[in-house]
């Protein structure tokens, strides 16, 4: 089984969807679906989905004709999918899968999205293959992977550097770090074919408190990591990001820009 290198443990997916989802990852899906022409009997398949917010945005916007599908290996992410009251959560199918050995048929879904997942998966090569095989022949597989360290990132990033260790900071800088273009000749070689890619911006709108950054924090899978340093080391790390991000501030949060890569491609002209 291939682990992922976003791995979430105790109440940590459970902050992921309360804090991260509204200010980040649930305006990435809304841009991204906005640039796509999607048609209402879509079978979709979200791989590497987290707690689901794409596979959510996509039932919404097509509504029930559609099969919309979310995978992940990270149990409490699915748990926190599954469980979800929302009746978009509620028609979605959801699956534990590891990405490199997914368990549907060849050829069952349309289109395959992978948001801000595939930079964390070690056999790259065989996420892209596993989603040709379960694609239909006319089918396209969408992927989002972050252009660079996030603006929000870099005062934390520091502070962790200062305050906790060289090494939790570069885990902090992990899901930022992996150049989305080196996935080109990958996604070609698969046997895709009309690969596109662009570049997004969204605005990251987050509570500029105390309580916001510490959840943002417990929310990573560093966060335990800084927690065993005390409180101290934890409130430091909160201020110092608070300070960093102050020319962000904008009534009571801070609003944000990130840059993400947007990759298209078919599979076949």
């Amino acid at each position: 089984m291939t682990q992922s290198g976003f791995q979430l443990a105790g109440n940590a997916a459970a902050l992921y969807e309360e804090q991260k989802v509204p200010a980040m990852f649930a305006p990435l899906a809304d841009a991204t679906l906005a640039s796509l022409n999607l048609s209402p009997d879509e079978d979709v398949i979200d791989i590497a989905c987290g707690t689901g917010i794409v596979a959510r945005k996509i039932r919404e916007l097509l509504g029930t004709n559609s099969r919309v599908v979310g995978v992940d290996l990270n149990e409490p992410m699915i748990e926190i999918a599954r469980n979800l009251q929302d009746v978009y959560s509620q028609s979605c199918e959801w699956h534990i899968s590891d990405a490199t050995d997914l368990p549907f048929k060849d050829n069952e879904f349309s289109i395959a999205f992978c948001q801000q997942g595939i930079q964390f998966i070690p056999d790259k090569k065989g996420v892209l293959r596993e989603a040709y095989r379960v694609l239909q022949p006319n089918g396209r597989i969408v992927l989002t992977v972050w252009d660079g360290i996030a603006e929000f990132m870099l005062p934390m990033v520091d502070s962790l550097s200062r305050n906790v260790s060289s090494e939790v900071s570069n885990i902090a800088k992990a899901p930022f770090a992996y150049d989305a273009r080196r996935l080109l000749p990958l996604i070609e070689n698969t046997g895709f074919k009309n690969i596109i890619i662009d570049s997004i911006t969204i605005n990251r709108t987050i509570a500029s408190t105390e309580q916001a950054i510490r959840n943002e924090i417990m929310g990573m899978p560093f966060g335990h990591l800084v927690k065993a340093k005390g409180d101290e080391i934890l409130n430091n790390v909160i201020h110092e990001t608070l300070i960093g991000l102050s020319k962000f501030q904008l009534d009571d949060n801070f609003v944000i820009p990130q840059q993400t890569y947007l990759i298209q491609a078919t599979l076949r002209d």
